[in-house]
Order: C-alpha cells, then structure tokens, then sequence
C-alpha cells in the first residue's frame, strides 16, 4: 500500500510540476485570455492582454505609421496631416478598446448608442496659410506690448485657420473611405460602427484569420530586455483561401520578473498584408493625398490674406497697426 501511494505521490508531484511550468509560459497567457473572454471574467482578460497598449499599437499600424510614411508631402501637409490623423486615431482607439469590453462584458456596458458621422461639405479650393507670415511686422518698430498684442492675435487667427483645415482634411478622409467601399482601408474605418464587427469577421473570414484555418504554433522565442524584462514572439499559421497559401501572425507579449505574461501587440502587421498581398499602406497614402490635396505652398500663402483682415478687425491691433503707420 506504501508503495502505492509513493507513485501516486509521484505522479501528482510530476504534473502538477508540469502544470506550473505551463503557467509560466508564453502559450499560457493566450489560454486565459481566451477563457477569460468566453467566460467574460474582466479581471483575468486584463492581466492577460494589455488592452491599452495592443489597441493604440493596433491604430498606430493600421492608421497612423501609413499615414505619416505618405511620400511627397510638403512640411505643411504634413502638419495638417498629423492633426487630422491625431483626431480620427484618438477616436478609432476609443470606438476599437470600446468593443473589446463590450464583446467581454456585455453586463459592463449598457448598449452603444451610435450616430451617423456628420461631415461639413467638401470643397477642393486651395487651403490658405503661412506661418512665416506671422513675422511680417517689424519687431523694432514695435513696443513690446504692441507686438505682443499683434502676435497674440494673428497667433489666434493662424491657429484657428489650421484648425479648420485639420477639419477639412478630416472631412476628406470620411468621404473618401465612403467612396470607396471595395479597399481594404474603405470596408475596416468606413462603415457604420455596430455594423463594424460584422464586416470584421467576414473580412477575417476571407483572409483566412478565423479557428477553421488555423494550422498551429509554428515557433516561440523569448529574450531578456534587461531589468529583468522579457519579450516573446509567438507565431501562429493560418492558411488564406484568398491567396491559396499559409502566413504567419506573430503576437509580443512582455513580462516583467515573476509577473504573468502579458498580450501586449500584434506584432507582423504590414507583414502580414505583404503576405496577403494586400497594398494597404498603398491605399492609405492614396486617402492621405486626396484628403490633403489643395493644401500647397501657393495656397498656404494666400490663406494669410484673412488673418490680415482679423489684425484690421480688431480694434486694439487696427489702433496699433495706425499708429506704426503699417499698412495690411
């Protein structure tokens, strides 16, 4: 009887020492995760995924890295172009974190209200401004005090032009993902949002990102990042009957000492497209010229001629201007 129970002591020694190094590893953290998800258990999900951290990587791949790699762009579409795209980020990593939390817990969250995007008409004059302009009054024909006032309102003026254009260029941006419908860019940001998880799952299904395509882990490698930090790369097969091959998906997750293993970002995504030989970078720089598109040097210049007229609006700048004898 004693030596009966000193293998079974073994064996539930020997799995139970199996299953802890289980826990401790990479694979693991997706496990939980996935039961945390179906079992909608908020708490687990959460030291299992950093929601935050894969969701604003998530927008920074898919919206943000294409956007500010448009070529040709001149130092001002740019400016106007990181405003747009800073607004339009800020609200798709709000809506994207918003329906991860619904999707675990629909107790959570009462149900989402949505309500058409509203979008000002578009016009395709050129877009006016210029910020050198700003400096066109002599400083030493000033006093420090009229100058700061003149500054101060041009500042304002300037500020609210760019403002507007920033707008505008966002504007474009939603026109142009409803006008087209069949990009890839066109199907992810432009439809409705409840009908968003809809089109991501029929979209997932024709890549090939669904259970039924799923081929299995093809490799998982971890290092030291020092300070006793540790990043894993795992990479999972799928196979996409759109291009008739397999691709890999590769997920980092991060660890800091003896703490659990965190989902932290999906880490191949332009890979990912290259392999489903998809111009998704391609077709976001076509949105960011099109939505950019009049916003020239010529037209910046002349956008100058109405933060002129606000310096001779103003009573307390049209005073100063006549007493420099400056004339706009």
């Amino acid at each position: 009887m004693r030596k009966v129970f000193s293998i079974l002591f073994c064996f539930v020694f020997f799995f139970s020492t199996l299953y802890f190094l289980w826990t401790t590893t990479p694979l693991f953290a997706f496990q939980e995760a996935i039961f945390a998800l179906k079992d909608h258990d908020r708490e687990t999900f959460e030291k299992r995924v950093d929601v935050d951290g894969l969701v604003r990587s998530l927008v920074e791949d898919l919206l943000v890295k294409p956007a500010y790699s448009t070529p040709g762009l001149t130092s001002f579409q740019t400016e106007v172009l990181r405003g747009a795209v800073a607004v339009t980020a800020e609200g798709l990593y709000r809506e994207l974190r918003g329906g991860v939390y619904r999707n675990l817990s629909v107790s959570y969250f009462s149900p989402a209200k949505f309500s058409p995007i509203e979008f000002s008409p578009i016009k395709f004059s050129p877009i006016k401004f210029s910020w050198q302009d700003l400096f066109f009054l002599p400083a030493y024909a000033a006093g420090g005090d009229d100058l700061k006032t003149l500054l101060n309102v041009a500042g304002h003026a300037a500020n609210d032009s760019l403002r507007r254009m920033k707008m505008v260029a966002q504007d474009r941006m939603i026109y142009y993902l409803r006008s087209h419908p069949q990009t890839l860019a066109g199907r992810l940001l432009a439809c409705p949002p409840e009908q968003r998880s809809q089109v991501l799952g029929a979209l997932l299904a024709e890549l090939g990102l669904t259970i039924k395509d799923f081929k299995g882990l093809d490799g998982c490698s971890i290092h030291s990042t020092g300070n006793d930090n540790e990043e894993a790369v795992v990479s999972f097969r799928f196979y996409s009957p759109k291009v008739g091959r397999d691709f890999l998906v590769k997920i980092l997750l991060k660890k800091h000492g003896w703490e659990p293993w965190q989902i932290a970002r999906l880490d191949n995504v332009s890979e990912v497209f290259s392999q489903l030989e998809l111009d998704y970078e391609g077709e976001i720089h076509a949105l960011m010229r099109f939505s950019l598109d009049g916003m020239n040097q010529r037209g910046v210049d002349e956008e100058m001629t109405s933060v002129k007229e606000e310096l001779r609006r103003n009573q307390g700048t049209k005073a100063i201007l006549d007493r420099l004898k400056i004339k706009l």
